[in-house]
């Protein structure tokens, strides 16, 4: 694939998950802060250890993370529901409410980083399970653009029909007692041709971050990971990679 002009990412990587050939990469092994990408794995790990039918009440720690969801103390969601809330919206409260589940911080860190060596993400690791940044120079999640994309692959063969929703503009949530509407934080989805899923993350160590799956309308989906652009450009980048992707793939139907 042709180089894009003007790129102003850090990090690019783009690959068919059919044939595994890399489309397009550049810096895609630098080991970068991706923000909330990370919840994607928070989410995968949740999904794969807990109990499906369990109800988790949102606990009154929760809502001392860093950011308003609008989660409120005492209700109880479905954790299908909670994930693809956090998804949608980036929510920490979620993140941090799963993590609870999960055993507490400590146990929730060690699932995570043996889920990222058990897929070989080489440069992943988690201080926390948010992505949240911890310092000023100290992120909560390091990750590369190539280990990025390969995860939401992973998540999107395991969990389609989750990460589908992430494909809505808003979606309404219930819980036990509240109705939620969850504002995708990807403000995008309508003008992203094919797309099956999406995760942003921002923080100011990752800068503006995105991963994106999408399908090449010939059964070729393609997962994409753009890190360390910016809150406009990175949405830009991603469908002009869409666009890219898409006249390559169909035009030599390789």
């Amino acid at each position: 694939m042709a180089n894009f002009v003007g790129l102003r990412a850090k990090a690019i990587y783009a690959y068919d998950l059919n044939t595994k050939r890399i489309l397009y990469e550049e810096n895609s092994e630098a080991q970068l802060p991706i923000g909330s990408i990370a919840k994607i794995a928070t989410a995968l790990v949740a999904l794969e250890n807990l109990d499906t039918s369990k109800k988790i009440t949102i606990q009154k720690e929760v809502l001392t993370t860093e950011g308003d969801s609008g989660l409120k103390e005492g209700e109880e969601w479905n954790l299908r529901d909670l994930v693809t809330f956090m998804l949608l919206v980036s929510s920490n409260d979620a993140s941090t409410a799963l993590e609870i589940e999960l055993g507490g911080r400590v146990e929730t860190l060690l699932k995570l980083n043996k889920t990222a060596r058990l897929l070989g993400l080489s440069q992943t690791y988690f201080l926390n399970s948010s992505g949240l940044d911890i310092s000023d120079r100290l992120a909560g999640v390091y990750s590369s653009a190539k280990d990025a994309s390969i995860l939401l692959a992973v998540f999107y063969k395991k969990y389609p029909e989750i990460l589908k929703q992430t494909t809505l503009l808003n979606k309404e949530f219930r819980s036990n007692k509240y109705t939620h509407i969850a504002d995708n934080t990807n403000r995008y989805v309508a003008e992203m041709t094919g797309l099956l899923g999406s995760k942003t993350g921002s923080t100011d160590l990752a800068g503006a971050n995105l991963t994106i799956i999408f399908d090449s309308e010939i059964d070729r989906p393609v997962a994409f990971a753009i890190l360390g652009s910016d809150p406009v450009n990175r949405f830009q980048e991603a469908m002009a990679i869409i666009e890219r992707t898409l006249s390559e793939l169909i035009g030599n139907e390789i």
